[in-house]
């Protein structure tokens, strides 16, 4: 490596790259806060208006139903959701959550 190309690194650097980063970071806090208000919104509406089911209940249903089939990440998911995934115990490191759960 070159050092004679490197630039120093100073404080008032990182003060500038800081204050930057936190400008990128409240902008990208902000888009997943509209996107998660607008699927939050989406799920509320109806999914059929004849069995009076929304989005969410749909989804929930489809997340269920593929458990039911056997799809590990649906069942990974379905655990998540109602707070039911277990951590791993510093033991079980090599295990991972469903094997220390079925244990």
């Amino acid at each position: 490596m070159n050092n004679q190309n490197l630039k120093p690194f100073t404080s008032s650097n990182a003060k500038e790259n800081g204050h930057k980063g936190g400008i990128q970071s409240g902008k990208r806090r902000r888009e997943k806060r509209k996107v998660k208000e607008t699927i939050e919104s989406i799920l509320q509406d109806q999914f059929d208006e004849v069995q009076d089911i929304t989005y969410l209940e749909k989804v929930c249903s489809t997340i269920l139903e593929e458990s039911i089939k056997g799809n590990v990440q649906a069942i990974k998911l379905l655990l998540s959701i109602i707070g039911e995934l277990p951590q791993p115990h510093n033991s079980d490191r090599n295990l991972n959550p469903f094997e220390s759960f079925l244990m």
